[in-house]
């Protein structure tokens, strides 16, 4: 069986992949945005710029 942390390495190595994930979190921060705005959360995203956004862990 495939360990998460493995299935990410090799997919992080895919420039398509990367690609689609970037696009996709971008989605994901805006929704992320617009939810702390709403609930009052108005806080700065534990994201670290400097890393690349497939090594991210969504909470």
């Amino acid at each position: 069986m495939t360990k998460l942390a493995d299935l990410k390495k090799r997919l992080g190595a895919d420039p398509q992949f990367q690609a689609e994930y970037e696009r996709a979190d971008a989605e994901y921060s805006q929704a992320e945005s617009v939810i702390r705005e709403r609930s009052g959360k108005v806080t700065p995203s534990p994201r670290d710029a400097s890393a690349p956004p497939w090594r991210y862990r969504r909470p």
